[in-house]
């Protein structure tokens, strides 16, 4: 009796530890959905300002639009990729939804992980205004506003500024603004693409709040590189043939990415 009671109580647990791996998503420190009150502005309403200008293809949502990252949440060989992952080990999506369609993961719909609750919005991918809310994560301003602080940068352990506040290279922005323009350093680190190009994985970390991610053969090269100086050197080249951008380099705007510098774009692009 005492035998088959205690069988009975080993394979509940077997059972219970199996269906808590099957089910739980994966946890991250970082931001979490809708910790700090985070909002993001519809990408549409950048689309008011920053297209339609002088300065013609060179406009950011010009670039932004013509670029991978404004199909990430959409590309079809992510959603393939995406089901696959939930059905390796369900709930496992979430992870991936961080990268792809951030501001579901920021904003409180990344689940179910099947992507089945993204909105218009999230449909955008990596969008202007979540971009340009990051903060480093392991700086002391992120510290303020979060509760579990990164080990490193990686693995979408990323951070938002939850006020309206576009940040990026310069902060010299002009005019009639409906937001606040600061200067980011951030902005100009390859760290900044680092929060989602260096992904190692987490269920092989012992401890994720300790462990930083394993840098990716990618973003090593990155890192040794600088992603900066990879944009400005493209930059040049386009210059050369490009009189708008020739003339955005001599006002001293070097970081400037114009969406033909992305080689795979046009292809999945045309494939979409």
């Amino acid at each position: 009796m005492k035998s088959a009671f205690s069988k009975v109580i080993i394979l509940g647990g077997i059972l219970t530890l199996i269906s808590n791996i099957a089910v739980a998503e994966v946890f991250l420190p970082g931001m979490q959905p809708k910790e700090a009150g985070i909002e993001f502005a519809k990408v549409q309403q950048c689309r008011m300002c920053h297209a339609g200008t002088k300065n013609k293809d060179a406009d950011p949502f010009v670039s932004w639009q013509s670029g991978i990252i404004s199909i990430s949440a959409k590309d079809p060989i992510f959603r393939a990729a995406l089901a696959i992952a939930n059905q390796d080990i369900e709930g496992i999506g979430e992870f991936c939804l961080r990268c792809h369609a951030p501001r579901a993961w920021l904003e409180g719909r990344s689940t179910p992980t099947d992507g089945s609750t993204l909105n218009t919005e999230d449909m955008y991918g990596i969008s202007c205004t979540v971009c340009h809310s990051y903060i480093d994560p392991l700086s002391a301003e992120a510290a303020k506003i979060i509760k579990d602080v990164p080990p490193g940068h990686g693995n979408a352990m990323m951070v938002s500024d939850p006020q309206n506040v576009v940040r990026e290279p310069y902060g010299d922005g002009k005019g009639a603004m409906p937001h606040e323009v600061l200067k980011s350093p951030f902005h100009t680190s390859s760290n900044l693409c680092g929060v989602c190009h260096n992904i190692s994985n987490p269920l092989l970390a012992e401890d994720v709040k300790k462990q930083p991610p394993t840098f990716s053969v990618i973003f090593s090269e990155l890192t040794a590189n600088g992603c900066s100086a990879i944009l400005q050197n493209a930059a040049r080249t386009e210059a050369a043939s490009h009189a708008i951008t020739g003339r955005l380099m001599a006002e001293g705007r070097r970081m400037w990415v114009n969406a033909v510098f992305l080689g795979s774009s046009g292809k999945v692009l045309k494939e979409i």
